[in-house]
């Protein structure tokens, strides 16, 4: 790394005690700076190879090429990019912090207080990098990582700024077990965004931006998806047909690539799908797209058509078609979305025209009904066995797991004669 002195606006602050506390510095660094001067924690430890205080076994988890690879398509394909703040351990070299003087404009001497003054002074600086410190990232390693891939090809974005938080660590036992604490509870108590949330407000997850569309303007569906954050539909909604979680993994199912259960099926890449906006007339193809598919699959069930008509569904009883629950309709489309990459289309939509598919049938109450808790199962594994036993049935290959064995043999299911 070159020997380059690099002086970052910043805020100096303290949370805890003086001897338990941290003190930390909160700047600016363009993505140039990040890329040449953060590294990973194997990378420093190089440079200290008779030390035992090894940071790539103390303080980062294994760097996942999966998702650095989707972060730098984010960086180079989204106009709109923005980061969380990189959190960045900084130990060798002799970093400055110099204080500026923040003192009332002459034309208004009551601006600031003394104390106010004196405050602002001792908070806002100048943090001094010589460029032989050792800067690592507690929290932000695949931004870090994805931000120098990404300047590799795309020169434009070297100025691009990302705020930082500086932490002072020390390469003792207690320094890194004090660093290493600090990087568990960062992720121990960051509250992921609910997936709800994330549905209705997401502008580059085109799952979730044709689910709002479906919701605000198909007409199959007009006023019949329960806005909810429950994964669940309560017993006692006679109106909707579904939820809007349900509604976006049917989305997702139907328009992506994302295996099931292990079993690889066609359509957009899944990850880049839910992470890179498509251009206005490639979502407008696939909301048309859905949209057919959604009217050709569902008005094959006459329990579905009668719905329709009357606006109404009875949950509570068992003689209720699966469909107008998740786990139903998690089956229905997974096997909708197998069934089509092998042409057997037609002949998973000729069973579900039976209207059997409800808990009145022995086998699906055998499968999908808990007798204990006298509710519906959510065992993915018995989702799994339920549409298993359809491929069977289809002669499409699949690979059993010694679980799938386990629940063959222990519901002793006949396919042919299930599904005859």
């Amino acid at each position: 790394m070159k020997n380059n002195t690099l002086k970052i606006p910043c805020l100096k602050g303290k949370i805890g005690t003086d001897d338990d506390g941290w003190f930390y510095y909160t700047g600016l660094m363009s993505f140039k700076e990040i890329a040449n001067r953060v590294q990973l924690p194997k990378e420093i430890d190089k440079n200290y190879l008779n030390n035992d205080l090894k940071l790539g076994e103390w303080i980062q988890r294994d760097l996942d090429n999966k998702k650095t690879k989707l972060l730098v398509e984010y960086i180079n394909t989204q106009p709109q990019r923005f980061f969380n703040s990189l959190i960045l351990g900084i130990f060798d070299g002799a970093p400055v912090w110099q204080e500026l003087k923040i003192s009332n404009p002459n034309d208004s001497v009551d601006f600031f207080s003394e104390d106010e003054a004196k405050y602002f002074s001792s908070t806002m600086g100048v943090l001094t990098l010589e460029g032989n410190e050792k800067i690592f990232a507690i929290d932000g390693q695949h931004r870090a990582v994805g931000i120098r891939e990404a300047i590799k090809d795309n020169k434009e974005i070297l100025n691009d700024e990302v705020s930082v938080v500086f932490l002072a660590h020390r390469m003792t036992i207690d320094g890194i077990e004090r660093t290493r604490r600090l990087f568990t509870t960062l992720n121990r108590y960051a509250k992921p965004v609910d997936l709800s949330e994330i549905i209705i407000l997401s502008e580059d997850d085109n799952s979730a931006i044709i689910t709002r569309r479906i919701i605000d303007e198909f007409k199959l569906l007009e006023n019949k998806i329960l806005v909810n954050k429950s994964p669940s539909i309560n017993v006692n909604n006679k109106e909707s047909y579904t939820n809007i979680r349900t509604l976006y993994s049917t989305v997702l199912t139907l328009l992506t690539d994302k295996k099931i259960f292990n079993i690889t099926v066609d359509g957009c890449n899944s990850d880049s799908f839910i992470k890179n906006r498509l251009s206005s007339t490639e979502l407008e193809e696939l909301y048309k797209k859905i949209c057919t598919e959604l009217d050709d699959y569902l008005n094959v069930i006459p329990a579905f058509k009668k719905f329709i008509k009357e606006g109404v569904v009875d949950r509570k009883s068992h003689n209720t078609n699966l469909i107008f629950r998740p786990i139903g309709q998690h089956i229905f489309f997974d096997l909708v979305k197998i069934a089509k990459k092998y042409d057997k289309l037609e002949d998973v939509l000729e069973y579900f025209k039976k209207d059997t598919f409800n808990l009145n049938n022995p086998v699906w109450r055998k499968i999908l009904w808990d007798e204990e808790s006298n509710n519906i199962t959510t065992q993915k594994t018995r989702i799994r066995y339920s549409i298993l036993l359809m491929l069977d049935f289809l002669n499409i290959k699949f690979v059993k797991t010694k679980k799938d064995q386990e629940l063959f043999t222990d519901f002793g299911f006949d396919s042919k004669s299930v599904f005859k």
